[in-house]
């Protein structure tokens, strides 16, 4: 969901929970769901257009097969007219490629002289691209499910744990759906209201049948989460403390479901990170030293371009494609706080600083661009002029790499280190919570008033992180003389804006609204919560720790090998050219009376082989590529979708990286290189 529609949501909640109006019955909340169901997207408009003009027959099983993939991704499509989407696309590119087959064979030639053959690399291009984009709409609801089901995964524990909250506070599944409905921004979020919709016009009788098919459609793609829905569903109908442990064990299982599943995951992760390590170090070592033998062999079939092609295109996206496969087959996991709305975070590629009173923040890429440019252009200047001196080259072709190299670090760093603080304290705070709201709910348990509460709560919490939130609450309450929910929730002063965690949010939200019913109630309330926070946190610890080894295995990769072998491939490079160049120049010094010139070497010279600048920048662009590609990959495997992590860890893995491989070539360099030019 776009972060607009996030807004509009998060603000129709808010108001609607301002003025005690459950969300559920809200105009402004039912116009939204409308919108958001009907709002269709390219491939429901071009396959329902596609549809009307052309039908296409298709066995049964493969349109039930379809089907299910439509209803899964909740797209408003017939099965026959996505192959009629194919087909005529797929007429359309024929055409069009037919047309220009026509226009360069007999009227392009009459006007300027171009033939058929000068016009072919683009009548490739078109056919390339029209047979792609029909292919990819052929495939497109099975490549759609699979990316929800990858975007879901981190929404899946939450959506449990915010219905089984909802229920535990008020025992209605309109609320607990609703709860989560509203509160889970991705892929699953929007199936929920898409299952509330489907409520509000008479799709189903009630909110039970509507979860009973929503339990029936995810059950093939995850068992645990079919039985947590199916749990809470049943909690309803079960008196008293039966129905509590209904919704207890739906947490539960969801989360054991979890740790067998993320044990699986790591056993396997064992040969795909070995193919990486394989791709990634033991290949680019065996071929790249190579290469300028190669070259110099065969110098009318092998170009730097073809060098370029292979190491900075095919190979990278070949070990993309296969950790995407890998991200593809993770587990669910816990998504990160969202801190966008915290009054000193920046957004995603801008740098926010405060003057005075507000918060300005400037956009990172025109500084990125100018840094590269100005840094890098001295290094482009000498390279232009042809230097004869292979260490001139060397060192120019440095600078450019390093302009490369401070550009990126400058723009993920200044993006992420400010927002990764925040974080880092919000998910503290977050971890330290459920324990804060286990004490609290024993304290209200007493009976004892929710403000005497909460200054006993201060006292046993003051070295923690989390001290500072409820401090703050108590301060504003006494000092502002305000409820406990203008305290938390208000629009300027409202200590929330501090804290922007949704679980955070919505646990105080509900201990607000228990307090309305009385202390005793709150009480059980936040017990049970933080009995649910715990566990939560407990898992995902366990599931960090039996990721470990091969945690530390990719870092391993992306802060060392990649770098230093990358470093010693261009120096071992550049020695093998210095080499073959004084073995030429020694053999063609030599008397040739009776011998003749010595084939090869006698015309071997520098400008015969491969220029070393073209090596730097070829292995320098593949390892940047790799670390940025080892740094998402492990962000991915620990934290998940957390682009504040990535783009740090992206920052300290490249400066390392860069000085590694510049170290590590300098020295190979210069230490054996300059034995060769002392013998």
């Amino acid at each position: 969901m776009k972060y607009k529609q996030i807004k509009k949501l998060e603000n129709i909640y808010n108001e609607s929970w301002r003025h005690n109006k459950p969300i559920y019955y809200s105009r402004e909340f039912v116009q939204f769901l409308k919108d958001e169901v009907e709002r269709k997207t390219w491939f429901e408009k071009i396959c329902n257009f596609s549809g009307n003009v052309l039908k296409v027959g298709m066995s049964q099983e493969k349109k039930d097969n379809l089907q299910k993939e439509l209803d899964f991704c909740n797209l408003d499509v017939e099965p026959s007219s996505v192959y009629s989407a194919f087909i005529i696309s797929l007429f359309a590119t024929v055409a069009f490629v037919l047309s220009l087959v026509v226009f360069s064979s007999l009227i392009l030639p009459s006007f300027t002289g171009t033939t058929v053959g000068n016009f072919l690399p683009h009548i490739i291009l078109a056919s390339i691209l029209g047979g792609g984009f029909s292919f990819y709409i052929l495939i497109y609801p099975h490549m759609r499910v699979k990316k929800l089901r990858v975007e879901s995964s981190s929404e899946l524990v939450l959506a449990i744990l915010y219905m089984a909250i909802g229920l535990k506070h008020v025992p209605n599944l309109e609320n607990a759906v609703t709860f989560a409905a509203v509160n889970l921004k991705g892929a699953l979020g929007k199936d929920l209201r898409k299952l509330l919709w489907d409520v509000h016009t008479g799709k189903y009788h009630n909110i039970e049948d509507g979860l009973h098919d929503f339990s029936v459609k995810w059950k093939t793609e995850n068992e645990e989460f079919s039985e947590s829905i199916d749990l809470l569903r049943s909690s309803i109908m079960r008196p008293g403390k039966a129905g509590q442990d209904a919704i207890d064990q739906a947490v539960k299982v969801i989360l054991e479901g979890n740790k067998e599943r993320m044990e699986k995951y790591a056993r396997e992760l064992k040969n795909p990170i070995s193919i990486i390590h394989a791709l990634g170090i033991m290949l680019p070592v065996m071929t790249l030293i190579l290469f300028p033998v190669i070259a110099i062999f065969l110098p009318d079939i092998i170009k730097g371009y073809m060098l370029a092609g292979v190491y900075d295109i095919i190979l990278p996206f070949t070990i993309f494609i296969l950790m995407k496969n890998i991200l593809d087959k993770r587990p669910y996991s816990f998504s990160s706080p969202d801190i966008i709305d915290h009054p000193k975070a920046s957004k995603r590629g801008w740098f926010a600083f405060e003057k005075g009173k507000s918060k300005v923040q400037i956009p990172l890429s025109p500084i990125t661009i100018f840094l590269i440019g100005i840094i890098s252009l001295p290094g482009i200047l000498i390279l232009l002029e042809s230097p004869t001196s292979m260490t001139t080259k060397v060192f120019a072709a440095l600078v450019v790499f390093w302009g490369v190299i401070i550009g990126i670090v400058f723009h993920t760093y200044m993006s992420s280190n400010k927002n990764k603080k925040i974080r880092k304290d919000i998910i503290e705070i977050e971890r330290e919570f459920g324990t804060a709201t286990f004490i609290l709910g024993h304290l209200l348990g007493s009976g004892q008033p929710f403000e005497v509460c909460l200054e006993k709560l201060t006292g046993k919490i003051k070295d923690q992180k989390i001290h500072g939130l409820f401090s703050r609450i108590l301060y504003v309450m006494r000092n502002m003389g305000v409820t406990l929910k203008e305290a938390i929730f208000n629009k300027d002063f409202g200590v929330i804006k501090y804290y922007p965690s949704r679980l955070i949010k919505n646990v105080l939200r509900i201990t607000v609204e228990s307090t309305t019913k009385g202390m005793v109630i709150t009480a059980s309330t936040l017990v049970a919560v933080s009995d649910y926070i715990k566990n939560i946190k407990d898992v995902d610890e366990y599931l960090k720790k039996i990721l470990e080894d091969t945690l530390s295995s990719l870092k391993m990769l992306s802060s060392m090998l990649v770098p230093l072998t990358c470093g010693v491939v261009v120096g071992m490079s550049s020695l093998l050219i210095m080499i073959l160049v004084y073995v030429a120049g020694v053999v063609t010094s030599l008397p040739t009376e009776g011998i003749g010139e010595v084939p090869f070497f006698g015309s071997l010279t520098m400008e015969k082989v491969m220029p070393i600048e073209i090596f730097i920048f070829v292995v320098g662009g593949y390892m940047i590529e790799m670390l940025i590609l080892l740094s998402i990959f492990s962000v991915r495997l620990e934290y998940g979708n957390d682009w504040i992590e990535t783009e740090y860890n992206i920052a300290v893995n490249l400066i390392r990286g860069g000085i590694i491989f510049t170290m590590s070539f300098l020295l190979v360099y210069f230490i054996f290189g300059g034995m060769i030019s002392f013998a």
